[in-house]
């Protein structure tokens, strides 16, 4: 249990709603405590203190988190890591343009919101306010959402489950979205029949 809260990423640890993990074997639910308002003002970092509840076992542990270096324009130092930048300077969350590398994360991460525009502009359907959509369930923690609009139609799934989900699409249909990759351009087709959606997974499809 303690070994999945220590994995949460450090960001989750700042936000006094989230109340639950998925372990391997199972869901727990846990409370954390501290002084939010004081906690940015901390020398060292960040303490929360946990109770977690798996059926009849109950711990606790404390989890801290290092208070990133910062110059005294609240800039980062070289070589250290913001993990909740939100409040950080532009310097801090910006893209560095002149250092990006062809095959780094951070361009890898360029390209995929460039083929997310692509995909906008090619469809209308995911821009015109008077786009009809409708929402449903897909599995025990996924939804699905269906457009419309004139002749166009779009479907997005979602599955953030651990385990792969199938959801029935009929008709012939193009996959323009993933994960890892979108564009106007179809990644493959879909000929009727059920999607199996993995764990984690996003399609986008439309025809």
């Amino acid at each position: 249990v303690f070994a999945n809260i220590k994995s949460l990423p450090n960001g989750a640890l700042y936000a006094p709603e989230v109340s639950a993990i998925e372990g391997a074997d199972g869901v727990y639910t846990f409370t954390i405590t501290g002084n939010e308002a004081n906690l940015p003002n901390s020398a060292t970092g960040y303490s929360y203190n946990f109770s977690v509840t798996a059926g009849n076992l109950k711990k606790t542990a404390s989890v801290t988190v290092k208070k990133p270096l910062l110059d005294k324009e609240g800039n980062l130092v070289p070589g250290e890591y913001d993990e909740n930048s939100y409040s950080s300077s532009d310097e801090t969350n910006n893209l560095k343009w002149n250092t990006l590398k062809a095959g780094s994360e951070e361009y890898k991460m360029v390209q995929y919101y460039a083929g997310l525009v692509a995909m906008r502009n090619a469809y209308p359907i995911f821009s015109d306010l008077t786009t009809n959509i409708q929402s449903s369930a897909l599995g025990s923690c996924g939804y699905a959402l269906s457009y419309k609009l004139g002749d166009q139609q779009a479907v997005v799934l979602f599955n953030a489950s651990n385990s792969a989900v199938n959801y029935t699409l009929n008709g012939n249909w193009k996959l323009v979205a993933t994960v890892d990759q979108a564009g106007a351009s179809a990644i493959s087709t879909h000929n009727g029949g059920n999607v199996s959606v993995p764990a984690g997974g996003i399609f986008v499809y439309v025809k």
